[in-house]
């Protein structure tokens, strides 16, 4: 009942919060005589609308913000202890430990409430502690992310936030002696950007975690006016709706860290009704912490997650590769790759915790035949040690086969099988016309079922040496067909799920596969598998 609440709410506030900012950014944009003003705060500094903030307004003082430092550690981790910069009292009775790694959480726009926005720090914390014995900060500054449907002001409040969070920083450092390598910043939305900017000010910073990272005033700014990869040792970035609607998105799409997660394409999220109108936009753009919160916890798997060029490559399949830091998890254990920056990094998720899916590479060689093509639905079901997967159509339903063409299918699945043993295909489709000779019908597509490769490239079975190129004729005799080297299982060819006997193939007279007949010798002369990649 409570979600169902928050979601309405969720969704009321989307729609007026899009249309409000869309008139005031078209108001902004036309105010091009507006004078430059300048805000100083001691000891923080002053802040102006010249560029690059020149889009926003000026930010709220300090006092009206009322940035606060809570604290909780193993010694507390059910009461907030909270710091004030410049008190040695408070810092001294808080349980703080100089020998130990510091996380600082910080919440993003809460237009009115804080909820749910700041109350996923609960849950982080309590993870976190379980994990290991840590400082846990949570930056509370509700007092400017309070804005209503201004989110140009809570944009603009990012700057004196994050410049509280330097002061503070250093203030602990000189009074403690911490190292600020030991640091790791995790931010969502708005966050995002106060850790950003903050972690510009602050030499060798461990790390920022930013959790799907506000767009809104920040998206056209330079690097040192939002967050990138240069504000950290380590920045990894989870995009979870780069969706951009009326010319407007939530979060930044592009990649702006040293590594860049987009679960299901950093998109839409499964599990997020888009029936509002197309803009349920708070679902997806919570989903980044929402996920993050799993890998924390231990008895979830891990979120797999695989290096690629384009979203587009990732769903056809051609990214399954472990290899040179190809591949890593995300989350709490994301790691840098070596050297490198902006890099992409895509997998698939269900859509709910646990949200681990299983991701598989299938390619398939078409060999050569009379027609140019041929349509239909090929289901593949994999087994392993600990079990089968469900049937799985390849392509999302209906794919066109080219003889003399090979393609590279991505299959996921929710189930762990452990060390694959075999595979089962199933095809459904109308057969194509007979030739007029009567004399050579399509079944000569085939003649052999051809194996090139056959590779598994997984943790359990890395000891494993690809198999020998093997041929398989077009038989009759009825059993499964073994493309396997001994020991690793068989390949399964089948009309029905389960179904691993197969008699000669017969064709009704209305020119469909009767369905009701075994189709071994259909589907040998039609796919020959020369991969299967797994995790």
């Amino acid at each position: 009942m409570f979600h169902d609440i928050i979601g309405v709410y969720r969704q009321v506030w989307t729609f007026l919060t899009i249309y409000v900012q869309l008139t005031l950014s078209s108001i902004a944009a036309g105010d091009s005589t507006r004078q430059e003003e300048e805000l100083c705060m001691s000891p923080l500094g002053c802040f102006s609308t010249a560029p690059p903030f020149s889009h926003l307004p000026l930010p709220w003082h300090r006092e009206v913000i009322n940035t606060k430092f809570l604290l909780r550690t193993r010694s507390n981790p059910d009461e907030d202890r909270q710091i004030h910069t410049g008190n040695m009292t408070s810092l001294m009775t808080s349980n703080f430990e100089d020998q130990v790694k510091t996380y600082i959480s910080i919440h993003g726009f809460t237009l009115f409430s804080d909820i749910p926005d700041t109350h996923w720090r609960f849950e982080f914390t309590k993870r976190l502690l379980e994990r290991e014995n840590a400082n846990v900060f949570f930056v509370d500054w509700q007092g400017g992310s309070q804005t209503g449907v201004d989110a140009r002001q809570a944009a603009s409040n990012v700057r004196v936030v994050a410049a509280e969070l330097v002061y503070f920083c250093k203030w602990l450092q000189n009074q403690t002696g911490v190292s600020f390598e030991t640091f790791h910043l995790v931010g969502f939305s708005f966050g995002s950007q106060v850790a950003g900017l903050a972690g510009g000010q602050l030499k060798n910073l461990g790390r920022i975690t930013g959790m799907d990272p506000a767009a809104y005033g920040f998206e056209d700014n330079p690097p040192d006016a939002q967050l990138d990869e240069t504000d950290a040792m380590f920045v990894d970035v989870i995009h979870t709706d780069g969706e951009i609607i009326a010319g407007w998105g939530p979060s930044i799409k592009r990649p702006i860290g040293h590594v860049d997660f987009y679960p299901n394409g950093g998109l839409n999220q499964p599990g997020c009704d888009p029936s509002f109108t197309g803009m349920d936009w708070y679902c997806d753009h919570s989903r980044a912490y929402q996920l993050f919160l799993d890998t924390m916890d231990p008895s979830s798997p891990p979120l797999r997650a695989y290096r690629c060029d384009s979203y587009e490559r990732f769903l056809a399949g051609t990214c399954m590769s472990c290899r040179a830091n190809r591949c890593m998890n995300m989350g709490m254990e994301a790691s840098r790759v070596p050297r490198k920056r902006h890099v992409k990094i895509y997998l698939h998720t269900t859509g709910h915790s646990p949200y681990r899916v299983y991701h598989y590479s299938v390619k398939i060689h078409f060999r050569p035949g009379r027609y140019h093509s041929y349509s239909g639905t090929l289901y593949v079901t994999l087994h392993g040690a600990q079990g089968d997967t469900e049937e799985i159509s390849l392509n999302g339903g209906e794919l066109t086969i080219e003889p003399r063409k090979s393609r590279t299918f991505l299959v996921t699945t929710t189930r762990p099988v452990g060390k694959l043993q075999g595979v089962t295909f199933r095809w459904a489709a109308p057969l194509p016309p007979q030739e007029d000779s009567g004399t050579d019908s399509w079944f000569s597509w085939f003649k052999k079922l051809m194996v090139p490769q056959y590779r598994l490239q997984d943790s359990d079975v890395t000891d494993v040496p690809p198999p020998k190129t093997t041929y398989f004729t077009s038989g009759q005799s009825g059993s499964s067909l073994d493309f396997l080297r001994k020991g690793f299982g068989s390949a399964i060819l089948a009309n029905e799920p389960g179904q691993k006997a197969f008699p000669q193939t017969k064709v009704s007279g209305s020119g469909l596969v009767d369905i009701r007949q075994p189709l071994d010798n259909l589907m040998s002369q039609i796919i020959a598998i020369s991969q299967l990649t797994a995790e």
